[in-house]
C-alpha cells in the first residue's frame, strides 16, 4: 500500500522538513527508504477555478520557461518527451472537467502506446504571489546556499491538459524533492525502487545510445518507460496516484521517477 501519512497544512513551510522527518519515522524508515519515497497527506487544496484566476492575474512566463512538450515514440514499450521550444506563451484556463483512470498501470501502458503529439505544459518560477508560494522550504542547508529556481527556491507546475509528461530521472545532486498538488487532476507517479535503480542504469546503457560520462545520463535520453518495459527486465517499480492537496516526496539518492498528469492540475515544487 501507498506509504501515506496525515498532517495539517500548519506543518508546512518552514516545517516541513522536520514533518518529513516524523512522517518517515512513522512509516518505517527500512520500508521508506526501500521504496524511495512517501505522501503526505495535507489540507493545502485550492478550487481549479481560483487557481485559474491566479494564473490570468500572474506575469507571462520567460521565453526560458518550459511550456510544453512533444512526443516521439520508441518501440511499443517507451518513448520520448523533449521540451517543446516552439509552444504558445498563452495558456487556456484549467478546465475542472477531468477523469482519472481507474487503473493507473494500464493507464500509463496505453500513454506510452500512443501519445499526443504535444501537450501544454508550464513549468516556471513563480509569476505571482499566492499562499501557494509559502508551502514548501528547503531545509536550513539548502536554504543558506545562493537561491536556485527548482532546488532552493519552488517552482510552479501547471498541466493545462491530459497526458503531461515528467521524463525519467532523479534529482540532481542525488536531491530528495518535494511536490505539492495544490488542485486539480491527478498525478501518477511511477517510482523505481531503490534496489533496481542499478538495474535500469545498466538496461538504459545497453539498449540505448551510448550515453556520455554523466551522473545524469538516464535523464539526458528525455525518457518514458512503460511498465511492461520495466516488467520484462525484472525492474521493480510502483505508481501512485497523487491526489490534489498532497505532498509526494521523493527521497535523496537514486530515487528514479517519472510522471503522467491525467489531466488539468496545479502543483508547486521544490529539490
Amino acid at each position: 500500500s501507498p506509504l501515506r501519512y496525515k498532517c495539517k497544512s500548519s506543518e508546512l513551510g518552514q516545517e516541513m522538513v522536520s514533518t518529513i522527518m516524523k512522517a518517515r519515522k512513522q512509516l518505517g524508515p527500512d520500508v521508506v527508504d526501500k521504496r524511495g519515497y512517501l505522501v503526505l497527506e495535507t489540507e493545502a487544496r485550492w478550487p481549479i477555478s481560483e487557481l485559474s484566476q491566479l494564473l490570468r492575474a500572474s506575469t507571462s512566463p520567460e521565453d526560458t520557461d518550459i511550456r510544453g512538450f512533444t512526443f516521439e515514440r520508441g518501440a511499443s514499450d517507451f518513448m520520448h518527451a523533449y521540451i517543446d521550444g516552439e509552444a504558445p506563451r498563452i495558456f487556456a484556463d484549467l478546465r475542472d472537467t477531468f477523469s482519472t483512470p481507474t487503473d493507473p498501470i494500464s493507464g500509463f501502458q496505453q500513454w506510452v502506446e500512443n501519445p499526443p503529439d504535444r501537450v501544454a505544459y508550464l513549468v516556471c518560477p513563480p509569476l505571482k504571489e499566492h499562499a501557494i508560494n509559502n508551502l514548501l522550504d528547503a531545509g536550513i542547508r539548502s536554504s543558506s546556499r545562493p537561491p536556485l529556481p527548482g532546488f532552493n527556491e519552488l517552482y510552479w507546475y501547471v498541466s493545462f491538459e491530459a497526458n503531461t509528461p515528467a521524463p525519467l530521472h532523479v534529482e540532481d545532486g542525488g536531491a530528495g524533492s518535494a511536490n505539492l498538488l495544490v488542485g486539480g487532476a491527478d498525478k501518477h507517479w511511477l517510482v523505481i525502487h531503490r534496489s533496481s535503480a542499478s538495474k535500469l542504469e545498466k538496461c538504459v546503457r545497453k539498449e540505448f545510445r551510448q550515453p556520455k560520462p554523466c551522473s545524469q545520463f538516464v535523464r539526458h535520453y528525455n525518457l518514458i518507460l512503460s511498465p511492461s518495459w520495466l516488467e520484462e527486465r525484472g525492474i521493480s517499480y510502483e505508481i501512485v496516484t497523487h491526489r490534489a492537496g498532497e505532498m509526494l516526496v521523493t527521497l535523496p539518492g537514486l530515487t528514479y521517477h517519472q510522471v503522467c498528469n491525467t489531466g488539468c492540475n496545479f502543483a508547486v515544487a521544490i529539490n
